[in-house]
């Protein structure tokens, strides 16, 4: 029996029901199992599964209290498909996956997602005294996947679930705003991925007054899923939730499953929540107190309080652009009051107005009675004025929630039109969304012709930091943090990695070193030559008018350190006691006599030597054709032979 092509059509008009209630706890399990795989993994067995459970129970407390009932929501198979399929190509697009080129950022987003596959759980650096703690929750559920079938499965994994939370965020709104024709629907779909702020037209007077931009940015969707995949779902997902139900009882629940994943908006959502709540204690619950400290003490509350409150408030606060510690973090004005001017508060009206306010004004009818539209404003408002860290992280990423809600009464408005007579407002809201476009647009092409110009899907990847294995926690502020300093969340939550655990860890710095050129640690060691363990290599003053040093072997104990200086496995030769302590080519220039000197270093190429095995021992060389040599107690350069005068030892303390 064969099916003609319009019956196959009519098949995808019909109708299918998706359950409300089951809609919202599939996005609040999206939101929490990372929660659980962070809960097991990096604390203790008794403490994770105790984490766990409660937060279980805070979400099986939402589904009978919360989504009861049995409502549902209905669209055709062909509107389903038609917001999967285009959540499938935008996620395609962005780069999430490496399908297509990525952004900058995701140099760093690689080398948390690598590790996190790479090493056990929790991640700590063999030698360096250090942890990985950043917002990586958005990637454990595929990097569990990575741990069991590597890099490559891992990428395709975290490409469906990035596909499976823009889905949910669609769904939702669709439910939200009840959009059922299918012509509502790829509005909605237009929209949500071309929304951003007009600042070509911002720019455009920027430069003719002559002003400066500061940095200020609000950042549109796309750039969103294409810089900071890892910050945006969840929210995305968060919001459409929380107007859904605005109940006071679950608002500290979901607003912790935001600060799991994204702490800067969850900052964003909490000031929703919390001003939404003074409105209700004087609009629904009529100043009566004890039922408002009912709701906000509700299971569901002291569940997110008690588990993701408790565990990664204590993790964040490890972070060195959280507490400062790094001497650039803290909380702070983006522009320092003594410093700002008419010209900055010109540029900053400037922001207000083509990044929101336009927006707000056009929807502003309908919502002029409604709290959570001011509260918006009001957020959008300051955001610009402060900082977290040294750049503009925090207004660009504490805005995500408020943003996506004038995004979504936008969206409902534009509905709304579709079914009146064109109007001078639907005009304006649609040449908005042109601009915007257009933007998008441009973007895309760029984009379109880096990915046909690439021949290799490998370089797709932005993926030059690698790892954080060989990264000092001074540098890499915002990822890393100390392990040797107190801490109550490693001291007393995180498990004890077992000997097989350190082990591996080692096995794969090790690999990691020696894919960059290191043959060695960073670290002490005692350098002798081949021939006899009981000399050292040191130095001693050279008694000339410029005070130079030399370097001799002596029968003394002394340690000099190998310091990474480079991703080509490259090492400084540092002399730690030494007034001039690099080990150096002076002007990069080899002397006829070959003499070597120590002197002031600052880690550029003079400095830079490699460090080679050969039968058993290691040549010290520079520049691939000059090798460190010994004859007596005289340590010299000379062309690189792998005579035995070349060959070390080199003992690590």
């Amino acid at each position: 029996m064969t099916l003609s092509k319009k019956s196959i059509l009519e098949k995808f008009d019909i109708q299918i029901a998706i359950s409300i209630n089951k809609l919202s706890i599939i996005a609040y399990l999206y939101m929490i199992i990372p929660c659980i795989i962070f809960f097991i993994g990096w604390l203790k067995p008794l403490i994770g599964i105790t984490f766990s459970l409660i937060l279980l129970f805070g979400l099986i407390y939402i589904s009978r209290n919360i989504y009861t009932g049995s409502s549902s929501y209905f669209l055709t198979i062909k509107q389903l498909m038609m917001i999967i399929i285009v959540s499938l190509i935008w996620v395609y697009t962005s780069g999430v996956g490496g399908f297509y080129p990525q952004q900058s950022d995701w140099h760093w987003r690689n080398a948390v997602f690598r590790d996190l596959i790479d090493y056990s759980w929790p991640v700590e650096y063999p030698n360096s005294n250090s942890a990985l703690v950043y917002y990586f929750n958005f990637f454990l559920v595929p990097a569990c996947i990575g741990k069991l079938f590597g890099w490559s499965i891992a990428n395709i994994a975290l490409f469906l679930w990035t596909v499976m939370g823009v889905c949910i965020s669609m769904l939702l709104i669709a439910n939200l705003l009840k959009i059922t024709e299918t012509k509502k629907i790829v509005g909605m779909l237009i929209i949500f991925i071309v929304w951003m702020g007009l600042d070509c037209l911002r720019f455009r007077i920027v430069d003719i007054m002559q002003l400066n931009t500061y940095g200020y940015q609000y950042t549109p969707n796309n750039a969103l899923l294409q810089w900071v995949t890892n910050q945006t779902i969840v929210p995305w997902i968060a919001v459409p939730l929380f107007l859904d139900k605005k109940e006071i009882k679950v608002y500290a629940y979901l607003g912790l499953c935001v600060l799991a994943s994204a702490p800067l908006p969850f900052i964003g959502i909490f000031i929703l929540m919390v001003f939404d709540g003074l409105y209700q204690v004087r609009k629904k619950y009529n100043y009566n107190i004890i039922e408002v400290i009912k709701d906000v003490f509700s299971v569901s509350n002291i569940c997110g309080i008690c588990s993701i409150l408790i565990v990664y408030g204590l993790f964040f606060l490890r972070n060195t652009a959280t507490n400062g510690s790094a001497g650039s973090g803290g909380f702070g004005l983006f522009i320092p009051i003594e410093v700002f001017t008419i010209k900055s508060l010109y540029n900053l009206i400037l922001f207000w107005v083509f990044n929101f306010i336009i927006y707000s004004l056009l929807v502003y009818k309908e919502n002029k009675k409604n709290d959570i539209y001011w509260i918006v404003n009001f957020s959008l408002l300051i955001f610009p004025l402060f900082r977290i860290g040294t750049s503009f992280d925090f207004g660009m990423r504490a805005s995500i929630p408020a943003l996506f809600i004038l995004m979504i009464y936008f969206i409902k408005q534009i509905n709304v039109f579709f079914d009146e007579k064109v109007s001078i407002r639907f005009i304006l809201m649609i040449a908005c969304m042109s601009v915007s476009a257009l933007s998008i647009y441009n973007d895309w092409a760029y984009r379109f012709i880096t990915k046909i110009n690439t021949e290799n899907r490998k370089d797709f990847y932005a993926d030059d930091i690698v790892s954080f294995a060989d990264k000092n926690v001074e540098d890499e502020i915002n990822f890393l943090s100390s392990i040797d300093k107190p801490s109550i969340f490693f001291d007393k939550l995180a498990k004890t990695k077992t000997q097989k655990s350190v082990e591996n860890d080692n096995k794969m710095y090790r690999t990691y070193l020696s894919s960059l050129g290191f043959e060695m640690e960073e670290g002490n060691y005692r350098i002798s030559p081949c021939i006899d363990d009981s000399l050292s290599m040191m130095y001693k003053p050279d008694n000339t008018e410029d005070e130079t040093f030399s370097v001799v072997l002596s029968d003394n104990y002394y340690e000099v350190n190998l310091d990474y200086a480079g991703t080509e496995g490259k090492y400084n030769i540092v002399f730690p006691d030494a007034e001039k302590s690099y080990l150096d080519v002076p002007q990069a220039t080899v002397y006829e006599d070959g003499k070597m000197w120590l002197w002031y270093g600052n880690g550029l190429f003079p400095q830079m030597f490699s460090i080679v095995e050969e039968s058993g021992y290691y040549m010290i060389t520079w520049e691939d054709k000059y090798a460190l040599a010994y004859d007596g107690n005289r340590v010299y350069i000379e062309e690189m032979t792998g005579n035995e005068n070349q060959l070390w030892m080199l003992n690590k303390d």
